[in-house]
């Protein structure tokens, strides 16, 4: 009995970490959007670079981040930057002066990645609507299968027959006029 309470109490206070996890997280994004908006704002030189080292394509692009010592580069990070946040030990590999300025150019990149890949989805699903639906894929010898098809479905779910279904009907009216196949 004394065991299961201690066990309970233990539970209690792990929730209650949890909690205090979640809402710390969340506050630390704030001050890192608020960070983010001032420095920019302010357009304060940043020591920390990055440069697009290679296209690498959809999802694969490769970026090189680096630090400027006078007119020598010191290279920090170079690969890709595939998740929001880098891990903590990539972080560590940063001079501890420079880690905030890192991940904020972290985020920065990340950000532009997701936008550029974003923006890669939308041409590709444009391009792909264009070119499948513009096209004249139904041939004659397509059409007259689809007709066969739209009459023997027709019987079937007009709404006069015992089992037919007034919704569905109206469906196979609406992509018998979209596939331009007739009556």
């Amino acid at each position: 009995m004394i065991t299961e309470m201690k066990i309970k109490e233990l539970d209690r206070q792990l929730k209650d970490i949890e909690k205090e996890i979640d809402t710390l997280s969340k506050r630390q994004e704030l001050l890192w959007d608020k960070r983010t908006t001032m420095f920019y704002e302010l357009d304060l030189p940043c020591k920390i670079k990055y440069e697009l080292a290679k296209d690498g394509g959809f999802f694969s692009d490769t970026y090189r981040i680096f630090f400027e010592k006078g007119e020598l580069q010191e290279e920090i990070y170079s690969g890709t930057v595939p998740y929001e946040n880098p891990s903590q030990y990539r972080i560590t590999q940063v001079p501890e002066k420079y880690q905030h300025d890192f991940l904020m150019i972290w985020k920065k990149i990340y950000k532009e990645r997701k936008e550029k890949e974003e923006e890669k989805i939308k041409k590709w699903s444009e391009m792909f609507h264009k070119k499948y639906t513009d096209a004249h894929m139904i041939t004659d010898f397509n059409k007259l299968h689809m007709k066969r098809f739209y009459k023997i479905l027709a019987m079937a779910l007009h709404p006069d027959n015992k089992d037919g279904d007034m919704e569905a009907m109206q469906y196979l009216n609406y992509l018998r006029e979209e596939l331009d196949i007739g009556n």
